[in-house]
């Protein structure tokens, strides 16, 4: 899990491009189109993290689940400049593997609001992203699901329409069964389209 959350923040930094380019930025007159209103749609892999404690005296870690999978992001918001946007955000890690329950399909998710900072107004920029919201993690074969709060962050690289990202999310998930909390943490790399 340690080496899981150093990879995130690794290329989370790296994504970021902490030293931004230096070249030509836009002026007002040649507008890179990203303010206004934007809808984005995405897909990628990830990795699904949920780690139990221990409840009652009893460790509970033999029902830890630590799978990689496909993940889909959606985004609606609204760019104010062309650097700054506040959206609504869904990302959502569909992960199966064995656990002691058998074989499972997990989801673990994401439902917030996030701010993106372009580095640039240019067309092509890195930027940084962070949200706060909600997060879930269901058990696609009983129903069963639990929610908490969490935060997420992340960056990555814009072209045009298109942006490459890559976020980690943390959370802590409240069961509605018992009276104990579990930690969830997604680590992923999504492609998106916007429109705007």
């Amino acid at each position: 899990m340690k080496k899981l959350l150093l990879a995130g923040v690794v290329a989370t930094a790296l994504a970021t491009g902490v030293v931004a380019d230096e070249g030509d930025l836009y002026t007002s007159d040649d507008n890179s189109g990203r303010k206004g209103f934007v809808i984005g749609l995405g897909a990628g892999f990830g990795n699904l993290s949920l780690e139990n404690g221990v409840y009652g005296g009893y460790d509970t870690s033999l029902g830890d689940f630590d799978e990689f999978g496909f993940v889909t992001s959606f985004e609606i918001g609204y760019a104010f400049t062309n650097q700054f946007s506040i959206n609504y955000i869904n990302n959502v890690t569909w992960a199966s593997g064995d656990s002691i329950y058998g074989f499972d399909t997990n989801i673990g998710g994401f439902s917030g609001i996030s701010a993106n900072y372009y580095i640039n107004d240019a067309p092509e920029t890195f930027y940084v992203v962070g949200g706060i919201g909600l997060t879930t993690f269901s058990n696609w074969d009983s129903g069963d699901g639990d929610t908490g709060t969490g935060i997420l962050l992340g960056g990555g690289y814009a072209m045009e329409h298109i942006e490459f990202e890559a976020d980690i999310m943390f959370g802590g998930i409240d069961s509605a069964f018992d009276d104990y909390s579990r930690d969830m943490v997604t680590f992923q790399v999504t492609a998106s389209y916007l429109f705007y």
